[in-house]
């Protein structure tokens, strides 16, 4: 079980994995709907999937990452050779998604009197529920009695089956990317370290905000790093008789939008008054097939007639670090750490070292930019708006 613990108490706990156990597939659409759902599926073959008896147990649906993806109870003695029944689900799921036996739901959290100590069930701080929409599930602990920690995964049905317990946790851990590593890493290369009397130059606080101002230097180089390609659909939907959604607030780089199966073309804020002002317009509400961007807001063209559902396809924007504990995505952990070393040079006036360092992160950076664009995309230019009245 792979740990990481930060100076506030957030344990990140990788979640449980799923390599050797049974796996199908749906077969058709599944609506969130009345209790005792029946799910269609290939096959229910396999050691894990019980289709008799009271041993029930449970099911993730969709993969990990996944925003739709869950965990469900599966009642064992309504299974078929080619069904689950479970009580409810939270989201629809399409044919085609995969369903997977998990051993576990929940994560027990565990405190220790002191390092070293043997774990105790009764010291339990919290168990909570296991997070599907990322590789890991985060607990916060906010309380004072316990410096050191273990994990371990929970079934909390039948007789309550508890995996072997994590490492012990400390204070002392932080994962590869983190920000304070990346700090650390910056500080080390600068030949400095952090301030740790008040009012100095360079305090954490200072750290963070620099590596964000590499962050943003990074992205005024490249905006459409594949791993910040995101698809939403959790989004707002249009609404009857408004013109207008909202922009995700990560946004860095639209590609589409997307409503009924059909992408959105874009127009000109001109070519929108056109349409819209101009007095002539032959179609003033239906199922939109037009978009302009204004007001910090996507303006639909015709107006919704109906509340659609959207999609947005673009690349985002990295998480603002706030915390020593924040990961940076891992392409943009050297090239952060060279620029924070830069910048940590020159707040100590070496000017030389600070030149050095610079010219390594220009390098660093323009390496990644190739690897994640490819030779024939290299330096993506971004989209030219144009007026087009006559071509509608």
């Amino acid at each position: 079980m792979t740990i990481a613990q930060t100076p506030n108490n957030v344990i990140k706990i990788a979640n449980p994995p799923l390599d050797g156990y049974d796996r199908t597939y749906l077969t058709s659409d599944v609506d969130i709907s009345s209790p005792n759902i029946d799910i269609s599926v290939i096959s229910t073959a396999g050691d894990n999937f019980k289709t008799t008896g009271t041993d029930d147990y449970y099911l993730l649906i969709g993969d990990y990452e996944d925003e739709k993806a869950e965990i469900q109870l599966a009642d064992a003695s309504v299974c078929t050779t080619v069904l689950f029944k479970v009580a409810a689900i939270t989201h629809s799921h399409s044919a085609s998604d995969p369903i997977t036996f998990i051993p576990y739901n929940q994560i027990k959290i565990i405190g220790l009197a002191a390092s070293g100590d043997t774990p105790d069930i009764a010291n339990t701080v919290a168990t909570i529920d296991i997070d599907t929409t990322k590789q890991y599930t985060s607990y916060t602990y906010t309380g004072d009695t316990y410096s050191y920690f273990v994990t371990a995964y929970f079934n909390e049905v039948g007789d309550g089956t508890i995996s072997a317990y994590s490492d012990e946790i400390s204070s002392a851990s932080f994962g590869r990317n983190s920000a304070k590593r990346i700090i650390e890493s910056g500080l080390r290369k600068a030949q400095t370290s952090i301030d740790e009397n008040e009012g100095g130059l360079l305090s954490w606080d200072d750290a963070i905000s620099i590596l964000n101002d590499g962050l943003d230097e990074i992205m005024t180089v490249k905006q459409k790093w594949s791993f910040l390609h995101t698809i939403d659909t959790t989004g707002d939907d249009t609404v009857a008789s408004t013109n207008y959604i909202s922009i995700p607030t990560n946004l860095s780089t639209l590609e589409f939008i997307i409503i009924k199966d059909l992408k959105l073309k874009w127009i000109s804020k001109l070519d929108y008054d056109f349409y819209t002002k101009s007095g002539t317009t032959p179609v003033s509400s239906g199922e939109p097939s037009l978009y302009t961007i204004k007001n910090e807001k996507y303006y639909l063209f015709p107006t919704p007639d109906a509340a659609y559902s959207v999609i947005y396809e673009y690349y985002k924007y990295p998480t603002q670090i706030t915390d020593l504990t924040d990961d940076v995505d891992r392409a943009f952990a050297t090239i952060a750490i060279y620029y924070c070393a830069y910048q940590f040079a020159s707040i100590r006036g070496n000017a030389k070292k600070a030149t050095e360092l610079y010219g390594q992160f220009e390098k660093v950076l323009e390496r990644q930019r190739i690897q994640y664009s490819g030779p024939s995309q290299v330096g993506d230019g971004e989209s030219a708006e144009q007026t087009n009245t006559n071509n509608w």
